[in-house]
């Protein structure tokens, strides 16, 4: 049973990763590579701190 279960999960993880390069993909399309999943129109903001433009919504 526990080894169906871990299948399962596994089989789960690879069709995310899938859909993760699809929305990677289509990222790196756009003209300023960002992206929200929520909202089409949202940015990262510019600071001051390091590595802190980076986005996922």
């Amino acid at each position: 049973m526990k080894v169906e279960r871990l299948k399962g999960k596994i089989e789960k993880l690879k069709e995310e990763i899938v859909r993760f390069n699809a929305i990677n993909a289509e990222m790196m399309k756009s003209e300023d590579k960002q992206m929200s999943l929520t909202d089409p129109d949202a940015r990262s903001m510019a600071t001051s701190g390091k590595d802190t433009g980076i986005v996922w919504l």
